[in-house]
């Protein structure tokens, strides 16, 4: 059983949770009640361990991983019923979505769709270097925000949420290519068409961490946005600020000398889970505070 929860990879699931967060608050959310937080866990958990972490284990059985992949530098072999257990997790949190809310439960179907068409091996995006950044950008930035977005009452949209979904998208987006660095030589020997392959081919090492930052800093800046639109300046300059420190980080790796497969996948995890803890810490400030 060690093996499957392994391949659900939920620390790694875990580090999306700012996305849905921030969708959540910017639509209005606030945890300052047992009832707001007893409505909020439940559907942030379906989406995060059902679909984030049921499609991971899904695509680890298509691709029988031997090698590093996102959150494992040494994967478990894919036990032999991994195709049906993951199926059984993300169906699992479909059934409980339509019993609390049909629009999350839509949102959730359409994650799983994607997920099907970025890993099975007959349309395999996966390796496809614009068809699995506009998958990974979609699920992972657009809908997971709007699922937090979904996830207040009555939700009324509005302009903001625009600009909030924009800086999640393009932070998934930027973050893509990172992620593929470590997996290089076993993309090449799979035949596959990364992104970070594409870009490397055409200008080098170089192009990935050129992509990244120019990604992460409109991603910084579409945030940021959102909240100086919202009028809490204060908090949009302490999101640039961070973001500024998080692109140096960025920087100071594409510079570094060390470029063994080891320490790209320590590198991109460590900006990852420091991004993520600190974006999740202000998100989570701010809920338990009323909200915005």
């Amino acid at each position: 059983m060690r093996a499957y929860l392994t391949l659900l990879r939920l620390p790694y699931q875990f580090q999306l949770g700012p996305i849905f967060g921030w969708g959540y608050l910017l639509a209005g959310g606030r945890l300052t009640n047992w009832g707001e937080a007893l409505h909020f866990v439940p559907i942030f958990l379906i989406f995060h361990i059902g679909a984030f972490g049921g499609l991971t284990a899904l695509n680890s059985y298509y691709d029988q991983d031997s090698g590093p992949v996102g959150g494992l530098w040494e994967p478990p072999v894919p036990p032999p019923r991994l195709y049906l257990f993951s199926w059984c997790v993300q169906l699992s949190g479909l059934l409980l979505l339509l019993i609390l809310n049909w629009h999350l439960m839509a949102v959730y179907g359409t994650i799983l769709l994607l997920s099907l068409g970025y890993s099975h091996p007959r349309p395999r995006w996966k390796g496809h270097a614009w068809k699995s950044l506009i998958t990974v950008a979609v699920g992972q930035g657009v809908l997971d925000f709007l699922a937090g977005a979904l996830t207040v009452p009555h939700l009324t949209w509005n302009y903001l949420l625009w600009w909030g979904m924009a800086g999640a998208t393009l932070t998934v987006a930027g973050f893509y290519p990172l992620t593929q660095l470590y997996q290089v030589a076993d993309d090449t020997e799979r035949g596959d068409q990364t992104l970070a392959l594409v870009l490397m081919q055409r200008r080098g090492r170089a192009a990935v961490f050129m992509w990244s930052m120019i990604l992460l800093g409109l991603g910084i800046t579409s945030n940021a946005l959102a909240l100086w639109l919202l009028r809490y300046a204060a908090d949009a300059l302490l999101l640039l600020a961070a973001g500024v420190i998080s692109l140096g980080s960025v920087w100071r790796w594409s510079r570094s000398n060390t470029t063994t497969p080891e320490s790209d996948f320590q590198r991109v995890h460590r900006q990852m889970l420091l991004t993520s803890l600190a974006f999740s810490g202000y998100v989570l400030a701010r809920l338990v505070s009323g909200g915005l």
